[in-house]
């Protein structure tokens, strides 16, 4: 490993999804007082995982995972192990929901250290499309022309999906505000990519609803 990537980060593919539901990089975990008893969400790449067996006969695992930020090793026991275990597999892109919070071991401890306790893990590459309620888009009336509509139509056919596509037509000068539900079309991940390309070409914005 050189520890960069010539090409850009792995996760960049996943761009959306990380920007809609991610919330903490990893190098925030360096001062974990910042995030104390704060649900987090991380995306990465898993870079390194095991699967052994411990001291007292059972097993346990670790996975290591890489954001453009940093790395940060998990392991699971137990219960953990039994949910999470099948995740730690190098290559794999994962998103992560977690929990800072005081150990609770050793119990006669002091100081209490603290801890990123995982409570979720999910596959990165499907999880936008199970996981976001609707797509909104906002433009200006004036903004819609035949070719608009025409371009529209052509990303969503080439982009079905599951996701629920929303769309307000405004106008500043009226006080306009019509938003319309989609029947014909849902979408999915690959669209909110290509969106943004057209997006500057209308003066669209978007933005992606989490259910």
């Amino acid at each position: 490993m050189i520890g960069f990537y010539i090409s850009g980060h792995p996760l960049d593919e996943y761009e959306e999804t990380v920007r809609t539901f991610v919330d903490t990089k990893i190098e925030s975990f360096k001062d974990l007082t910042t995030l104390k008893d704060k649900e987090i969400c991380i995306a990465g790449m898993v870079v390194g995982a095991e699967n052994r067996i411990g001291k007292n006969g059972n097993p346990y695992s670790s996975l290591t995972i890489e954001d453009e930020t940093g790395a940060y090793t998990f392991r699971f026991f137990g219960n953990d192990y039994v949910k999470f275990g099948n995740f730690c597999r190098e290559g794999l892109y994962l998103i992560m929901n977690a929990l800072v919070k005081e150990k609770t071991w050793p119990k006669d401890a002091i100081t209490k250290e603290l801890e990123v306790r995982v409570k979720e893990v999910a596959l990165l590459n499907n999880y936008m499309e199970e996981n976001a309620k609707e797509l909104e888009m906002t433009i200006d009336y004036n903004n819609i022309t035949e070719l608009f509509v025409k371009e529209l139509e052509t990303l969503c056919k080439k982009n079905k999906g599951k996701i629920t596509l929303k769309i307000n037509i405004v106008s500043a000068m009226d006080d306009l505000k019509l938003t319309m539900l989609s029947k014909k079309f849902k979408v999915a991940p690959s669209f909110i990519k290509e969106i943004r390309k057209f997006s500057s070409k209308y003066g669209l914005l978007y933005k992606v609803l989490k259910r």
